[in-house]
């Protein structure tokens, strides 16, 4: 009786890991499908080829060089605080992105659930904001990033509907609003104003208020800007005076002001060329069937980026693949100047890290633990 429950216990945590790991390939293969959608969208289907990076205004050849070509290290030690696997018995299936507030309360994007889960700064469950998978109000297909504003509204960008929904402190739905173009990365500004960075025809930033008013446009990098979505993807940050992004890809860092006005544009230390982008017709009956291919061994720059105090922090993706841990590259928040890099090694029960924010003397970060499931973690930190 003993071996049958052991057996039994065996086949259902295999079962639960199976259906874990094919939610992640889906999740892996929609995400991509979408984003080829939009870098095949506006080519003719005489013209598939292979698509060269041409550039616009805010040209990379203008971007300041970083005066070291190596990193500088320093140590670090971390101590884990606490772990979160679930929210009132649910499981965090696939933790996106982390955030802290001021208050040290803590916001994990679960693109399974799908919606914006809120901790308190003890792990605590508070609540939710968005009421699962659908296009209704309030509901999202895809998300794929969210940002608290200094004045407590939450804004989270969904790809696929094309919607910000924009939910006040206790998780009310208060709008919801369809940009010019698909959402991807966004931040929240005073006011009821946020920063939208989009995929589209036209600048790569949108400035609107939450009655849907567009109010500025910026950001021009390539002359067919909405062809790139898969390579020029980044990641965003408010500190609450200035905006910071972090080219996914390409190694790039800049900065702007929230009226769309360039502070700087810097390479990373790690600078690496845009992957190539293989654009071609499907055999499929529908003639229009676009496929999309990404090398799947191009160079990642940035994981992830947060800001703390006067200090730009880069989860890197390729070097902490050669370091074999974790690599966290730091910036001075006002130049973009390369200062120092950490790393450390992670946790036995985990296979990798891709969303981490810096805030308050801890550290916070989304993990994928072997075999199959997630966890929240928080950790004090420390640099010597």
């Amino acid at each position: 009786m003993l071996h049958s429950f052991r057996l039994y216990d065996v086949l259902e945590c295999l079962k639960n890991w199976v259906i874990n790991m094919k939610f992640l390939f889906k999740i892996l293969l929609v995400f991509i499908s979408i984003l080829g959608f939009f870098v095949g969208y506006h080519f003719k289907l005489s013209r598939f080829h292979n698509i060269e990076f041409n550039l616009s205004s805010e040209d990379f050849a203008k971007a300041c060089r970083q005066e070291r070509t190596g990193r500088i290290w320093k140590e670090v030690r971390l101590d884990t605080v606490f772990s979160i696997r679930n929210y009132n018995s649910n499981p965090i299936f696939y933790p996106l992105k982390v955030y802290v507030d001021s208050h040290g309360d803590i916001y994990v994007l679960d693109v399974y659930t799908p919606a914006v889960l809120k901790f308190s700064s003890r792990g605590s469950f508070i609540h939710k904001f968005g009421k699962g998978k659908g296009e209704g109000p309030g509901e999202f297909e895809q998300p794929t990033d969210f940002s608290i504003s200094p004045d407590g509204y939450l804004y989270v960008s969904d790809l696929s509907t094309h919607l910000v929904s924009v939910f006040d402190s206790v998780g009310k739905l208060i709008q919801a609003i369809r940009i010019d173009g698909a959402p991807g990365r966004i931040v929240g500004l005073f006011d009821k104003k946020f920063i939208v960075q989009r995929f589209g025809i036209g600048d790569m930033f949108q400035k609107y208020d939450i009655a849907g008013n567009l109010l500025i446009s910026f950001g021009k990098f390539f002359k067919e800007q909405n062809s790139y979505a898969i390579p020029i993807d980044l990641k965003m940050f408010f500190d609450g005076r200035n905006v910071y992004c972090a080219f996914i890809r390409g190694g790039y860092l800049l900065s702007y002001d929230v009226d769309g006005q360039l502070n700087y544009l810097c390479e990373t230390i790690d600078k690496f060329p845009f992957p190539e982008v293989k654009v071609s017709q499907g055999r499929e009956k529908d003639a229009k069937v676009i496929r999309v291919m990404l090398d799947p061994d191009a160079p990642v720059s940035a994981l992830d980026l947060s800001v703390s105090d006067s200090l730009i922090y880069i989860l890197a993706g390729t070097a902490s693949k050669k370091e074999g841990a974790v690599v966290i590259d730091v910036y001075n928040k006002f130049n973009g100047k390369y200062l120092f890099s950490f790393k450390f090694s992670k946790l036995t029960d985990t296979e990798g890290i891709q969303s981490c924010v810096i805030s308050g003397g801890n550290l916070y970060t989304c993990e994928i633990l072997k075999g199959g499931t997630t966890c929240v973690r928080k950790y004090r930190f420390r640099i010597f």
